[in-house]
Formats: structure tokens, C-alpha cells, sequence
């Protein structure tokens, strides 16, 4: 049996739900029991109704690279880094470097984007003083 048609103000309440929740439009129709096509079809018609003030869909926040968090423990007695220096291969997947450091023996490759102050704790970590 098909489903009862929803009217065009139903689908505008039901839309302006949806971008108000903070869910992807995907995850808020899964919830709500109501096809995603269908939803996206509302949108659509709507807009071509002039119902423009619709606010743009919510994006899911999916990281595409894989980041790894590695500790760097510092030998007190020597009051250095004896840490061994990690192989390129162990992340072939990482973004080309826009800068090579060098600190305390080791080299840092730095990708675009990095956030200034997590690179400025690292350095200072590894006994590179201040930046």
C-alpha cells in the first residue's frame, strides 16, 4: 500500500526539524522512519516552491586520514629524548610534508594544517625550546 502523500507544509516542518537537529539528513530520516529519497525529494520541490529560506544539510564529520598519537618519553636520567625515530613506512598514507624540522636527532615532517600550537608542545616536549 503506498504511503499517504504529505503536504507541502507538513514536509517544510518536517525538513526544518531535520536541519535544526544537528543530524546528517540520512541519520534524522533513519530515525524518523522516513526515506532519505523521499526527504531529499521535499527539499527539492520545496525550493522550487520558494521556500528558500531551507538551511544547507549538515555534513557528517568523517576524517579520511588515519592519525595516530605517539608518546615521546623523555630519558630524565639524561634529560633527552631516546625515543627511536619513526620509519616513514609506518605511515604510508601520510600527507606529503610542507616542512622537515630537525630536533634532537630526529625529523619532523610537518603537513600543511598542522595546529601551531600542538606543533609548538611537541617541539618544546622534545627539547627544541620555545617556538
Amino acid at each position: 500500500m503506498p504511503a499517504k502523500p504529505v503536504k507541502a507544509k507538513e514536509q517544510y516542518r518536517l525538513v526544518m526539524e531535520c536541519r535544526s537537529s544537528g543530524l546528517t539528513g540520512h541519520q534524522w530520516c533513519r530515525e524518523n522512519g522516513i526515506c532519505p529519497g523521499t526527504f531529499y525529494g521535499w527539499v527539492r520541490r520545496l525550493r522550487q516552491k520558494g521556500y528558500q529560506d531551507i538551511p544547507e544539510p549538515v555534513h557528517s564529520q568523517r576524517v579520511s586520514t588515519k592519525q595516530e598519537i605517539v608518546r615521546i618519553e623523555p630519558d630524565i636520567r639524561q634529560g633527552r629524548d631516546v625515543s627511536p625515530p619513526l620509519l616513514e613506512t609506518a605511515y604510508p598514507a601520510f600527507p606529503v610534508p610542507a616542512m622537515e624540522l630537525s630536533v634532537a636527532g630526529m625529523v619532523l615532517r610537518i603537513p600543511n594544517g598542522t595546529d601551531p600550537a600542538l606543533l609548538r608542545e611537541t617541539v618544546r616536549l622534545i627539547g627544541g625550546g620555545s617556538c
